[in-house]
């Protein structure tokens, strides 16, 4: 299907993201491709991890129970031989704990 998409890249200088991040109104998502669709879900998953723990501050219990209970992992294609999968997280619960991309932005400033 033919279409246009607008999209705004930002640079931030000094932040060791864990993978391919992306954000829009409504999630933060962690991005991985791997040969193995298993792999490539596990790593989506831990680089989530990595981000609410090591980059929004959130205790290593804490972060797996709010991935378990409002986390989504999606399979985003499996037609190349490198499988995606990304990790989504809802914006409202993390800005009830404080947004992580807005600790990633302070941090880059």
């Amino acid at each position: 299907m033919a279409g246009w998409v607008k999209v705004c890249l930002e640079v931030l200088k000094g932040v060791d993201l864990p993978s391919p991040l992306v954000e829009n109104g409504e999630v933060v998502a962690t991005i991985h491709c791997h040969e193995d669709l298993d792999l490539a879900a596990q790593g989506a998953m831990e680089a989530m991890a990595r981000l609410l723990t090591e980059l929004a501050g959130l205790p290593v219990h804490e972060a797996g129970m709010l991935m378990s209970a409002v986390g989504q992992l999606r399979i985003c294609q499996v037609v190349d031989p490198q499988k995606t999968c990304r990790m989504g997280f809802p914006n409202w619960v993390s800005e009830k704990h404080g947004s992580a991309l807005e600790r990633i932005h302070r941090t880059s400033a």
